[in-house]
């Protein structure tokens, strides 16, 4: 053997009494085995990690068999056992088998239709017998193949009908596993510089979309996807307003934007609920992220994480890299919706009394009012007759909900933003004097009602 054969991938000391305690079916020897295999990647992932390398390093083709057929096929093993410390020790050494070239291997074309076609019918076969594990042995393959499944539809098609079924399954952990899977699959389009492609835009959009989330772990998982796909796409989302920006929107706001606050005052929307009414994490999450969408955001949106339950626990949100707020020419292009969003999240708001809800209100309303000042396209009365629609929703929902103080707080609280802010500032001699009056008729309905007491402060 001449020193350049030297091993990329740790554990290849056990090989041999692997193998040979597969040729003797010796399953105690094996699951020992594989025990150590998993050890032996963890600790060397750990060394690694001190040494930053970006070169890949040269693979030989029994370091690549050893670990996608001996160990792989493992995954598949009739004992459950066996089968989850050969998962186990694979989901170890992926770090290191896609630390090395093994996709420009001479062998990888041969392993690679075993992995795509054997192994997702035998995953198939996994998930519908209920394998609690099927999800992960879905995605330990899913970052073997990596590039190979944005090459043509072929391979992917494999790996997706097996998720689609999943999608389908009247198990609802099957389900919550299967858009962990998904969220994989937009990394791996993310990372391979393929998820601004607008087939895969819409296929990443079409279980995101599904009317129901049966529960709140389903919802919190489409929530991040969603959050994640609006994070990769920030530079694209101007051309990408009606198949990301506003659907986002609707799950987090929705289910319909016919008129202003439509939910509360029919019936009909309530069995359409988007998740954004219907699960207290998404309600705050929703907050965050449209602080961020509008821009800035500043550290009290962080406070949007605190669990009401006084556990002390924080729902989980990524804070994106750079700044997220939309540009000019998509908050044009969504004012409406943007502005009916801001009422939808002020009574949201009101449900958050375990927080500071006045300052997020203020801070969504700032932010709002920022974009309407620097709006340049469309007319000032026109955002300004939607702002009175809203308000006059957010009134009405007041009077019908006379013992809420908390809605009501908000009502007075944005009433106030609304008039100390420029919006309706009046320039003689430049705004015509029915502005004025406009102006007059915005507010006096609130500070006039008869029906609604006189704010504390």
């Amino acid at each position: 053997m001449t020193p350049s054969h030297h091993h990329s991938l740790p554990g290849h000391e056990l090989y041999d009494r692997l193998r040979e305690a597969l040729r003797l079916a010796s399953y105690d020897e094996l699951d020992s085995i594989l025990i150590e295999l998993k050890t032996v990647c963890c600790t060397a992932a750990e060394e690694s990690d001190k040494k930053e390398c970006d070169k890949k390093r040269s693979i030989e083709k029994d370091e690549l068999k050893f670990w996608l057929i001996d160990v792989g096929r493992l995954m598949f093993e009739e004992k459950a056992k066996t089968r989850e410390l050969a998962l186990d020790a694979f989901e170890s050494a992926v770090v290191h088998i896609r630390a090395t070239d093994y996709q420009d291997h001479s062998s990888w074309s041969e392993l690679r239709e075993i992995v795509s076609k054997e192994y997702t019918s035998l995953l198939d076969i996994a998930r519908s017998e209920k394998d609690p594990n099927w999800h992960r042995v879905w995605s330990v393959l899913v970052r073997i193949m990596n590039r190979d499944l944005c090459q043509g539809s072929t391979i992917i098609n494999m790996f997706l009908s097996i998720v689609e079924a999943g999608f389908r399954s009247p198990e609802l952990s099957i389900r919550e596993q299967s858009f962990d899977c998904w969220r994989l699959l937009v990394e791996i389009f993310a990372n391979n510089k393929q998820i601004n492609i607008p087939k895969r835009v819409k296929l990443i959009c079409i279980p995101l979309k599904s009317s129901k989330s049966k529960t709140e772990t389903i919802a919190l998982k489409k929530f991040d996807i969603w959050w994640y796909l609006l994070c990769q796409l920030r530079p694209q989302l101007d051309t990408m307003a009606e198949t990301i920006f506003e659907p986002f929107i609707y799950f987090c706001f929705g289910p319909s934007f016919k008129t202003p606050l439509c939910y509360y005052f029919d019936e009909s929307y309530k069995e359409l609920g988007a998740p954004g009414k219907m699960y207290q994490s998404i309600k705050q999450l929703s907050g965050i992220a449209l602080i961020h969408l509008l821009g800035p955001a500043t550290d009290i949106c962080k406070t949007l994480l605190t669990c009401p339950d006084n556990s002390g626990s924080t729902l989980s949100f990524e804070f994106p890299q750079t700044e997220m707020a939309i540009s000019d020419m998509l908050f044009s292009t969504k004012a409406k919706l943007i502005i009916d969003s801001c009422i939808e999240c002020t009574v949201l708001l009101s449900e958050m009394q375990h927080l500071d809800y006045r300052a997020v209100n203020r801070c969504v309303w700032n932010n709002l009012i920022r974009r309407i000042q620097n709006e340049k396209t469309i007319p000032k009365n026109d955002m300004l007759q939607w702002i009175k629609e809203d308000m006059n929703a957010l009134l009405k929902l007041c009077l019908n909900s006379k013992h809420d103080t908390a809605l009501r707080d908000l009502l007075y609280d944005t009433l106030l933003i609304i008039a100390e802010s420029d919006l309706l500032h009046v320039k003689i001699g430049y705004d015509s004097p029915e502005q004025l009056m406009f102006n007059y008729q915005m507010i006096m309905p609130f500070v006039l009602n008869s029906h609604l007491p006189f704010p504390d402060s």
